[in-house]
């Protein structure tokens, strides 16, 4: 009888490593940080790559945040930080387009959203402006048309 109660509290105590064994050995050790989440490890590597003057990595980190984690709640601030970026690499009609989105979001804080909206206005104008034939930012070095003097041949 002792034998089948000690045979017994033993496969108990394996079982009970078995199941609890996987869900120990991924926890972090005392004293340890969790590791991060990735969609929060991209948005990092998305500001270091900023700070970098990288701006087409910075850009590709952020474009992936909404759509690998599409539960992320850094979701807003990525879509906005990324219109901002198209509007610096004067890429207007995808400046319109993310921040257009962004500011139809549901989980987008108001801080965010008004971000979005100033930004939105920003990419807008300067989207009209590099449509515009005569402006004269439009082409790099080109200077803006000075009026001529009149002519005073009779």
């Amino acid at each position: 009888m002792k034998l089948l109660c000690s045979l017994s509290l033993l496969v108990r105590l394996v079982l009970a490593g078995v199941l609890a064994g996987p869900a120990l050995l991924g926890a972090p050790a005392y004293g340890q940080d969790a590791p991060r989440p990735r969609d929060v490890q991209d948005f990092d590597k998305a500001q270091q790559a900023l700070a970098a003057g990288k701006l087409e990595e910075a850009a590709g980190l952020l474009e992936r945040i909404p759509v690998y984690y599409p539960t992320s709640s850094l979701i807003p601030a990525a879509m906005v930080q990324l219109g901002e970026l198209y509007i610096r690499m004067s890429q207007y009609d995808k400046a319109v387009k993310t921040l257009e989105s962004a500011t139809k979001l549901r989980n987008n804080p108001p801080e965010m959203k008004e971000r979005a909206l100033s930004l939105l206005a920003q990419a807008q104008s300067a989207k009209a402006a590099a449509a515009d034939p005569k402006n004269p930012q439009q082409k790099p070095g080109a200077t803006p048309a000075t009026p001529r003097p009149p002519s005073t041949k009779p």
